[in-house]
Formats: C-alpha cells, structure tokens, sequence
C-alpha cells in the first residue's frame, strides 16, 4: 500500500498523482489519506477521479492521519506499507526499488528512497547523463528531471544488486515498513493500535518519538530507489495556526531533509 497525506495545497496533490500515472514497474495499492480543510476539495476531486480515499473526519494532525493509515493497512493485512508527503513525485521503479531493499536486507526496519539533496555523493556511481554547464547538482534538484534520476540510479544498481545506505536518523516525507514489523514489534505498548504517540506529537516529531521507543530500529536508504520533494510545501500558508507548538515547530524543520 502506498498511501499519501494531504491537507489542503491540491496542487501538490496533484503533482505528486500525476506522478503516478503511467507507473508500469510498480504494482502497488494507493490510498490518499485526507486531513479536511473548509477551503480544500482534495477528498471530492480524488474520489471523483475514482481514486479510494481515508478521510480524517476531525483535522487534529497529522500523527493522528498517518495512525489512521496504519490500522487501515493493518486492517485490509498488506504486507508493506509506504507513507508519503503530497509534496513528493514518485519514479517509476522507485516504490518497487524500497520493497527489494526491504525484502533483500531484512535486517532493515525502515526504508527511505534518496532524493534531490542526496543524489549528488554518488554521481561517481551513476551516469545521469548530464551533459554541458548543467551540474548534476542542478539536474538533480529540478522537478523535470524525476523520472531521468530515477532511470540513472537504477541502471547503475539494478536488481538484485541492491544497495543500502545505513542511516542514524530519518526524515519522513517518504518511507516504507514491513506490517509484520508494525503489527509485532513497533505498535505502542497501551493496546491502542497506534504507531505514534498523536496524544504528545500533533504534526512534528513523529521520528523522534518512534526512535526513542524503539532504539533497536535499523534506518536504511535505497541507493537505487529517488523521490523529488518540494519540501516546505505540504500545508498552505498559515494553515498551522491552532495553538500548538510542534505545529509552529513542524513548519520550520520541514524546510530540511535529511540529506541537507
């Protein structure tokens, strides 16, 4: 299952199905998960597109929606599950990359794809194909060039040579799970089937929080596997204006990925 989360900006929204489209080497479900906005028709514009959507009912974070993903996924039994940011455009052969680093190193409790500020440390291994004044650098960190990057990291590190890079921390614009590892190991120990403590974190923090439960949980990257993210794009302006400090919070880090 691959599900994103939205809360108004359908434009990225957008983007980020249009991405999608077309997708030939991936076979995965997809899900948009949506936080309602009084000014926001992403749930009416998906569904009429015939696109199966998790509505929040109650807008109170983000943590709470991807809780909500968590107990659907657990519910309809898949076996993977990735969670994803609506400002994100997804390659085609990148979710099925993560699925083979998971399944290739089972060693690995999550899985996160590289993406714009990551891919230049391993131009030495891949051939973009950049040619001229354009640094790879810039190549990289254009929206056109997604699915280029895509192809490039791919070819250098086709399957079955799957390449891992380990990683201390994460940032969760775009990752992937085993459910058996969810169902078995990383649920929180009060009964309520909830993967991230959405009573202390509102829209901020939910790495930290699975990371200080969890201090056993092994963080990989899929060399082979890229995502653009806008970053900073998720929520429209102003829109975490509801007195909590994580929201305040949120809004600024997310301006950075772990690779910046």
């Amino acid at each position: 299952l691959v599900a994103a989360t939205c809360a108004g900006v359908w434009t990225r929204t957008l983007s980020l199905l249009l991405s999608l489209d077309g997708n030939s080497l991936d076979d995965f479900d997809f899900l948009l998960a949506v936080t309602p906005r009084g000014d926001d028709a992403s749930d009416e514009y998906a569904r009429a597109a015939g696109i199966h959507t998790l509505n929040q009912g109650t807008p109170i974070g983000l943590t709470d929606l991807w809780n909500k993903v968590v107990q659907y996924a657990m519910l309809k039994e898949y076996e993977y599950l990735f969670i994803i940011n609506n400002d994100v455009l997804i390659a085609d052969g990148t979710v099925s990359a993560m699925v083979a680093a998971l399944d290739g190193q089972r060693e690995i409790t999550l899985i996160t794809p590289t993406t714009r500020a990551g891919a230049g440390p391993f131009a030495a291994e891949v051939d973009y194909g950049v040619t001229g004044p354009t640094t790879i650098q810039d190549f990289v960190a254009s929206p056109l060039s997604f699915q280029r990057v895509q192809h490039a990291v791919l070819t250098a590190h086709p399957a079955p040579n799957i390449k891992v890079r380990r990683m201390g921390g994460w940032m969760a614009f775009f990752f992937g799970l085993r459910m058996r590892t969810v169902k078995d190991r990383l649920l929180m120990a009060d009964g309520s089937g909830r993967l991230w403590n959405n009573t202390r974190w509102m829209n901020y923090n939910q790495e930290k929080d699975l990371m200080e439960r969890h201090h056993e949980i092994n963080l990989g990257c899929a060399l082979n596997a890229f995502a653009f993210h806008y970053r900073g794009s998720t929520l429209p302006p102003g829109a975490c204006k509801n007195g909590h400090l994580d929201c305040a919070t949120w809004q600024v880090a997310h301006r950075k990925d772990m690779f910046s």
